[in-house]
């Protein structure tokens, strides 16, 4: 990211990890206390008790937890209330919590990490790759994949597709399976879930794919398809970049206008 155009509303001193206050995970903390817990429990399709709530869930890392807030304060993704968030291309609510089962009193409800880094990841890519807010959204059609990046084409598929892990030990194995994948290998030997990302990105051919860690691990390719399968290209994050994000699209679509004239 270094290097990339800061939106107007933010800075370095408070996205990602640089200049980082030391008051950040406590204030991480009170706000799920005071702010998004109290909505997401007095929602009347739960009224749940908070005291349910296991405080030992919250192992988010500075920079997701900051960039989790930077989120919704700067409405990247929207609160509509009962703990309810959403982007503006989102094809589903995202909550930042999960139940447990629903016999035990109080029911036991801990922080769901994925969604956490998934709001600072599209805090990223509006704050330091200039994604327009309304072009972001979570859990596209399929959810196969958590996040995505459009371009202004209602006709074209997402230019970024994101896969959000919740520790580095599952972003590297999807990495590896995908790359794999890639590589030739029979898809009946991987994981479901692998294979539903793989069978997704065939079918959606974005321009760039993203596999997003903890504490800011993240993958980036920029896949070429072929008629038998697809390449993945490792790239830097400036890929990510709105503007480098449509450079690809439109080289690729020059590259098929032979194949359709045919």
């Amino acid at each position: 990211m270094t290097g990339a155009r800061l939106r107007e509303g933010f800075s370095t001193a408070t996205l990602g990890r640089t200049n980082a206050p030391m008051n950040v995970l406590p204030q991480f903390s009170h706000r799920l206390h005071t702010e998004w817990l109290p909505a997401y429990c007095k929602d009347e399709r739960r009224n749940y008790d908070p005291i349910g709530f296991k405080a030992t869930s919250i192992k988010v890392g500075e920079a997701d937890a900051r960039d989790c807030m930077l989120a919704i304060d700067h409405q990247v993704v929207i609160d509509t209330g009962g703990g309810r968030f959403r982007a503006a291309k989102s094809s589903a609510h995202e909550v930042l919590f999960w139940e447990g089962h629903r016999t035990k009193s109080p029911r036991p409800i801990t922080l769901w990490l994925e969604p956490v880094i998934t709001f600072a990841a599209l805090a990223r890519l509006h704050a330091m790759h200039a994604w327009p807010k309304e072009s972001l959204g979570m859990q596209p059609p399929g959810w196969a994949f958590d996040l995505a990046a459009y371009g202004p084409e209602t006709d074209q598929p997402p230019r970024i597709l994101g896969e959000v892990k919740k520790s580095s030990s599952e972003l590297r194995r999807l990495r590896e399976d995908l790359l794999k994948l890639s590589a030739g290998a029979a898809p009946d030997t991987f994981p479901s879930n692998s294979t539903k990302k793989w069978d997704a990105l065939l079918a959606i051919k974005p321009s760039i794919v993203w596999l997003v860690g903890p504490n800011e691990e993240s993958y980036v390719y920029a896949p070429e398809f072929a008629s038998n399968g697809c390449a993945l290209q490792e790239v830097t994050s400036s890929a990510l970049a709105h503007g480098a994000a449509y450079v690809l699209q439109a080289t690729r679509q020059k590259r098929r206008a032979p194949e359709h004239g045919r």
